[in-house]
């Protein structure tokens, strides 16, 4: 069950995350770049956090996080919206591909995220649910600066997700 449930939260997650790319992909590079001075700043700061946070929790579920900055995303390799998308279009399957096929002791098995002192533990679902709640909290900061700057922005409930609601 813990499985299917994973499975049907990462199908919200990246079906939340097609519905505001279309309303980013509809700005215009100014409207990416303008920093409201609050969270992380710009659109473009925003999905580039988003991004770089889930494939770091991507890595930590799976036990390969490279211990050197050197091995991870490189900010200066996704100054566009189009190289922060391609980047996500090769996350996303393998982030499914684990959901899918992750067994419970998998789901079950602790994990630690090495970047704070000392390292808190939790286990690997609760990393997958993380992954997600991260990213809706991000992504409604962002449908909020799409909408100062006269942007169309959409839902993203997950009950409009469940029910087949696609406007």
């Amino acid at each position: 069950m813990q499985n299917e449930y994973l499975q049907r939260m990462i199908d919200y997650h990246y079906w939340a995350q097609n519905k505001v790319w279309e309303c980013i992909m509809s700005l215009t590079n100014e409207q990416i770049h303008h920093d409201p001075g609050y969270s992380r700043g710009s659109i473009h700061a925003q999905l580039m956090h988003m991004y770089i946070v889930e494939w770091m929790w991507y890595r930590i579920i799976i036990h390969d996080v490279p211990k050197q900055r050197e091995g991870w995303p490189n900010p200066d390799d996704l100054q566009t919206r189009e190289q922060i998308r391609a980047a996500w279009d090769t996350l996303e399957p393998q982030v499914r591909s684990f959901v899918q096929n992750a067994t419970e002791e998998q789901l079950n098995r602790m994990v630690m995220q090495p970047l704070m002192d000392p390292p808190p533990w939790s286990t690997a679902w609760e990393a997958v649910i993380y992954i997600v709640t991260h990213a809706a909290d991000h992504r409604s900061q962002i449908l909020q600066l799409i909408h100062n700057q006269g942007g169309k922005t959409v839902m993203q409930d997950f009950i409009r997700y469940v029910w087949g609601i696609d406007d």
